[in-house]
């Protein structure tokens, strides 16, 4: 039977088993660096080592590493990103050259970049692009994932749900009272492939779980 490949955050830890444990600037420095606050980062789940991840800060800015952090690039050289707060990104768990970012605040802040879920398949090409992927809806969005055992499914939390794309920000689809989920700003959500366990963290509702019907 074949191994399944080692994921990001499944070695050893003995980094974290030190008495003494240091920390060390990981950040970029020179052209690549940023000097605003960071609101969101994530790894690349299948790289087994834990090299590859990126960042987005509240001015959308977005940087990325595949080495721990010895080079960064920039994603969004072209500035095709609202100059809106990023507060969540999301690797494609099949590829680490597609990215999701969810952005904050309203059209109105920059209106000649309008949407609230971007999306990137060639995040370290020499033309690099981003799209505006999500959906219609004008409201701040908080989250969005990937389903590490179907990469076109994707959801996304804004502040007044949650919403859910079966080809990967093709068309989405809002989840609602009649399936058992309030209209709540969804603040965070959480998919452990292991345990088939889908969670919507909401503010002020509580969280929810999938249940398959």
């Amino acid at each position: 039977m074949a191994r399944s490949p080692r994921r990001c955050f499944t070695a050893a830890p003995s980094t974290f088993a030190s008495a003494t444990p240091a920390w060390l600037a990981n950040g970029p420095t020179g052209a690549t660096s940023t000097s605003n606050t960071i609101f969101a980062a994530t790894f690349f789940a299948v790289d087994g080592n834990c090299d590859t991840y990126a960042y987005g800060t509240n001015r959308g800015e977005i940087r990325m590493t595949r080495d721990g952090g010895k080079t960064w690039v920039d994603p969004d050289p072209n500035h095709l990103l609202p100059a809106r707060a990023i507060n969540s990104i999301a690797f494609d768990p099949t590829t680490s050259q597609t990215l999701y970012v969810a952005m904050s605040n309203f059209n109105a802040a920059t209106p000649t970049t309008p949407g609230h879920v971007y999306k990137t398949t060639n995040a370290s090409s020499a033309s690099r692009t981003w799209a505006n992927t999500g959906p219609a809806e004008d409201v701040p969005f908080d989250a969005v994932v990937v389903d590490p055992r179907s990469p076109g499914v994707v959801y996304a939390g804004s502040d007044t749900g949650l919403w859910v794309s079966g080809d990967a920000g093709g068309s989405w689809q809002k989840v609602g009272p009649d399936r058992g989920l309030p209209f709540a700003p969804g603040y965070d959500l959480q998919i452990n492939p292991a345990t088939n366990l889908t969670v919507v963290f909401t503010h002020g509702r509580g969280a929810f779980k999938l249940t398959p019907p």
